[in-house]
């Protein structure tokens, strides 16, 4: 059995929250979150090292408490700008987005519909 001593909280907390904060910094925050509490239920339950969950949490301090919020904000444009890019191509019958799959192909394209909040 994987998990169970933190009573999957970190799927809960994925399944109610990860994409639907109206806000794609915190949509971001939210899914990285749910990393770190994943490995660190799974290191709990003996399923893991605690290398792997050490590991998560650096990555996660990095991104989230020493980064620079300034880039991570530009990337969240560049992002959107380029949601919108192919939304429109798709106007004008180029209905591909930049990885060359069609839109409506995989199970991602129904949160695509709408733009992630800023």
């Amino acid at each position: 059995m994987s998990g169970g001593s933190y009573s999957y909280v970190y799927a809960r907390l994925s399944e109610e929250c990860e994409d639907r904060m109206y806000d794609v910094e915190m949509d971001d925050l939210i899914k990285d979150l749910c990393e770190v509490l994943h490995d660190l239920e799974w290191w709990q339950s003996g399923d893991t090292s605690e290398e792997t969950y050490r590991n998560t949490l650096t990555a996660f301090k990095k991104k989230w408490f020493k980064g620079d919020r300034s880039e991570r904000l530009k990337r969240y444009i560049d992002e959107q700008v380029g949601m919108v890019r192919e939304r429109l191509y798709t106007l004008i019958g180029e209905p591909y987005r930049e990885d060359g799959e069609k839109y409506g192909s995989n199970e991602n394209d129904a949160h695509e519909a709408y733009p992630r909040y800023l």
